[in-house]
């Protein structure tokens, strides 16, 4: 019988893709990091079911943002909108849709074509959201100010994965805690636990959760 395994990928224009991999009982089988030269020779060494990425697949064709960030915006998540004029695009800030965006790329030409709300998703790149998963899973924003430190952010995420069981001893740092939720995210995907929230046309934003909440309050607690 063939493992389901889902591959989180964390982006950065700087250190580098910060990689988890989950099998279908939450238990994390390998942790890693690699450039874009190498992304594609670890999804074929990994086989994953799912691949799971922190990043749009693809810059907007027109307008701010996307109907997936307004979404989340107004149900109280908050996220960074994707642009589409060119000047904003290349602004030093959206390095890393880039290098979502050739993340992306490289799967496809692996074999995992971009999920964009329609048809399986086993054997799919999905679009997440590591904050947007904690959210959904504990059913509450993370208190204010949490963003100032990341070893809060670290923390109130990490404790998303403790709630299931999960063993996040190999997760030192918030970014591979994000690769962990999502490839958690991917898991879910996988047993049909989960909604995607946008328009085909811009890329949907994968969520863990079959309850898509109308508002997310925030908590007092870390």
């Amino acid at each position: 019988m063939m493992k389901t395994l889902a591959l989180g990928i964390d982006v950065s224009l700087s250190r580098g893709l910060d990689l988890v991999l989950m099998n279908e009982r939450f238990e994390i089988k390998d942790v890693g990091n690699a450039d874009l030269k190498e992304l594609a020779h670890v999804i074929r060494e990994w086989s994953p079911s799912i691949i799971a990425i922190d990043s749009p697949p693809k810059f907007r064709v027109e307008g701010k943002s996307r109907s997936a960030e307004r979404e989340l915006n107004r149900r109280g998540i908050k996220i960074f909108y994707t642009p589409s004029d060119s000047e904003t695009c290349n602004r030093p800030f959206y390095g890393w849709m880039k290098v979502g965006h050739q993340c992306f790329q490289l799967a496809s030409e692996c074999g995992f074509e971009a999920f964009y709300g329609i048809g399986p998703i086993e054997r799919r790149t999905i679009e997440v959201f590591p904050h947007a998963s904690a959210v959904v899973l504990r059913a509450c924003c993370p208190p204010s100010g949490w963003q100032k430190k990341k070893s809060e952010k670290r923390q109130w995420r990490l404790r998303c994965l403790e709630a299931l069981g999960i063993d996040a001893g190999r997760l030192g740092t918030v970014d591979q805690v994000d690769a962990a939720l999502a490839a958690l995210t991917g898991v879910y995907a996988l047993n049909n636990c989960f909604v995607s929230v946008g328009h085909p046309s811009e890329g949907v934003i994968v969520l863990p959760t079959k309850q898509f909440l109308d508002a997310y309050p925030r908590t007092s607690e870390g």
